[in-house]
């Protein structure tokens, strides 16, 4: 199902259209909902046979909250509900208790909510109480969270109330029909408050809507507020917002950061605050932009404008700060503390949010040097300078030599696996060792993985091939956040990102597209993936064919165990599935198996490498062609001042089609280094510096270039 939702999502991105889009998007939602369903029975097994357990940790509020509202912010968007949150910006950001727990049930409330919601809101409110000595059975360092899910959807009858909690329950389910579900939510809520000693109740009017309420006692670390104002003093803020729901709650929101804040319902009242100049942030919906630049500049305001923005709205202007609805206390706080959202996202943007980490040291550890490959390349958007070694010995060499913020640890590895490499590395002496995130990498994701994993010393698991939803959130939840920068704030090297057409990447026995998907689309990463693969192959052969005379079985299924992954990893799944098919025999005894279907392995694999070398020989062929070839300068000239023409114009679709042409030059002998620059640039969204770059090459061109106004 991950995979489905994922490459649902990596199929979003594409240029495709509209009715493609709304069909993908509603597998994802599909998967997603399946997800849930088979997540809540899995719960609801453990809950029955008493293996249900709290396992509680340090978490940061700030986090789990920016987690929850992306995911049923495209809930609701999709099921066309307003969704607004307002969040006590007091909660201590650093708790400590179960943190997917306390995910599960906010989520779970809240798609409950959209779900049975067909049109008007959804609320997410989360207040904290400090309970008084003797009022509770919490300490000082405890606060009672109060969370509340309102929605103005079907409401419940009240004779139905009573049965909300009981299992496999879905209540009125005339009126219900057609919705996803177990019934088992609700009852799993139960009992992970009553694990966690706190409670749910509900108030509803039928027909009206529903209000779902959590008191959930939490401890803290550390008291310090999770959402804070630099010099609040000094900010004062104009909400010019029509829809009441969003302006009340953008108010309420900002006056509890400690910063003063006025609604206004017109452009008469905006414009005499405005003269008035005693504000310096005016919040206004993207609809009435236009009537609050006007404004500014009749009075030459230096207010800041921040616009609050909803999935596909458009604008323009680039240089305005963004604030990607619903507005909630941490977004609220970075906008005033200047770090602006910057989501500028179309109807066709999935919400997917990315970090760079140019400070992070990661260490990969896999036997296999097509995985290792694969996980560079799904690594490299996030900048992290990434060191890989190919055993446990040399692993523990490592993190003795070079301080890692991360390591990701390949289970099953010939010699010392990637369990006894943690459990050495935990014995080291240190803090740093003990601490060390280690998330192990495995191709058998079986039920109790993660219970196995932890049991063992390893912090997480992430299953192979590597799902890049999945990397995303194992690097959100282990990357240290003062390691973290927005991409917009490294500057680039002006190497290019990708110099390989995949249009031009074609290989029998091989689905190049789901191979690239894993690579993490790039063309670059992908082929030096398969050259790894294609100089680990035949060694490979000669390995098993080794064990296989000396009868060392173990290592044999060591080997065809990391052939399974690797080969999946590049799209070869014929390949695969047989790999997989023969450490099944080994690990059922089944030797008659393996005697019958080893060779006819072999041949195939064989026979891949030689499809392999042969594209690889072919692309080798076209850089040289490529770079002493013949260049059409004329050609290179109009596509040029195409690219420029449309960069300054916004226009995407000529900006591709241009893009597209110009990588036919990027190993052109005299100026290839240059156009991988500007092509960089346009990848980046950095357009200033990509036009400055096309006006000195078209001057060195020969070609007279007009100075651009700024």
């Amino acid at each position: 199902m991950n995979a489905i939702i994922g490459f649902a999502e990596l199929a979003l991105r594409e240029d495709i259209p509209p009715t493609a889009y709304e069909h993908i998007f509603t597998i994802k939602q599909a998967g997603a909902n399946l997800l849930s369903i088979i997540n809540d029975i899995l719960d609801f097994s453990k809950i029955e046979s008493g293996k249900f357990e709290i396992v509680p940790g340090d978490y940061l509020f700030a986090s789990l909250l920016n987690d929850v509202v992306s995911l049923i912010k495209m809930r609701a968007t999709y099921a066309k509900l307003r969704f607004v949150v307002n969040v006590d910006s007091n909660i201590p950001n650093a708790l400590y208790g179960d943190e997917v727990r306390v995910r599960q049930v906010l989520l779970n409330l809240l798609s409950n909510a959209v779900k049975y919601t067909d049109k008007g809101f959804v609320s997410l409110s989360i207040t904290a109480k400090y309970p008084e000595s003797g009022e509770t059975e919490t300490k000082a360092d405890s606060v009672i969270l109060r969370i509340d899910v309102k929605d103005s959807g079907k409401g419940i009858k009240s004779e139905d109330i009573d049965k909300l909690f009981k299992d496999f329950v879905q209540v009125d389910k005339e009126k219900n029909k057609g919705v996803e579900g177990t019934g088992l939510g609700l009852a799993i809520i139960n009992s992970i408050m009553k694990a966690m000693g706190g409670k749910v109740s509900v108030a509803s009017e039928y027909g009206k809507g529903s209000t779902f309420t959590v008191t959930l006692p939490q401890k803290f670390r550390d008291a310090a507020a999770h959402a804070v104002v630099s010099d609040k003093e000094d900010k004062n803020v104009l909400v010019y917002e029509r829809r009441d729901l969003y302006a009340n709650s953008i108010v309420d929101t900002v006056r509890k950061l400690g910063v003063n804040c006025i609604p206004v319902d017109g452009e008469a009242v905006l414009d005499e605050k405005v003269a008035s100049g005693s504000y310096n942030f005016i919040f206004t919906a993207a609809a009435l932009y236009d009537r609050t630049k006007n404004v500014l500049q009749k009075h030459k305001s230096n207010a800041k404008v921040v616009l609050l923005m909803e999935f596909g709205d458009v604008i323009a202007d680039k240089d305005v700060a963004v604030l990607s609805m619903p507005a909630y206390s941490v977004t609220v706080a970075n906008v005033l503390n200047g770090h602006a959202d910057g989501s500028r996202y179309g109807a066709k943007a999935e919400s997917y949010t990315r970090f760079i980490a140019p400070d992070a040291r990661v260490l990969v550890v896999d036997d296999t040097n097509t995985n290792l490959r694969v996980a560079e390349g799904l690594l490299s958007p996030y900048k992290m300078r990434v060191d890989t070694c190919r055993s446990g010995p040399d692993a523990i060499e490592a993190v003795q030599v070079e301080h890692y913020d991360l390591v990701f640890m390949d289970h099953m590895m010939p010699g010392m696996d990637g369990l006894e490499t943690t459990r050495r590395i935990r014995a080291i002496r240190g803090d740093y060792y003990r601490k060390l995130p280690i998330v192990a990498l495995t191709a058998n994701a079986v039920a109790g993985a993660r219970e196995m994993f932890l049991s063992e010393g390893l912090n997480d698991f992430i299953s192979k091939p590597i799902d890049v939803l999945k990397l995303k959130a194992v690097l959100d939840k282990w990357i240290p956040q003062e390691l973290r920068k927005s991409p917009t704030e490294v500057i680039t090297t002006g190497e290019s990102d990708d110099d390989i057409d995949v249009r031009k990447i074609k290989i029998d026995g091989v689905d190049v597209e789901k191979g690239l998907a894993i690579s993490g689309g790039k063309g670059t990463h992908y082929v030096r993936t398969i050259t790894m693969f294609y100089e680990d192959g035949f060694e490979k052969i000669k390995e098993i064919r080794n064990c296989v005379e000396i009868g060392d079985m173990q290592l044999y299924a060591t080997h065809v165990h990391g052939l399974k992954s690797a080969a999946a990893s590049i799209g070869a799944l014929a390949v695969s599935e047989e790999a997989k098919a023969l450490e099944a025999a080994w690990r059922e005894n089944n030797q008659v198996y393996i005697n019958e279907h080893n060779a006819k392995f072999l041949m195939d694999l064989e026979a891949l490498l030689h499809n392999i070398g042969k594209l690889l020989d072919d692309i080798e062929t076209m850089k040289k062609k490529a770079g002493g070839g013949h260049v059409d300068m004329e050609t290179l000239k109009a596509e040029l001042a195409k690219l420029k023409t449309a960069m300054e114009s916004f226009d995407s679709e000529t900006i591709d089609s241009a893009t597209n042409a110009l990588i036919e030059y990027e190993q052109a002998e005299h100026f290839g280094e240059q156009i991988k620059s500007i092509l960089q640039n346009v990848l980046i969204g950095e357009y200033d510096d990509a036009l400055n770059l096309i006006d000195n090459l078209l001057e060195k061109l020969g070609v007279e270039v007009k100075l651009r106004e700024n």
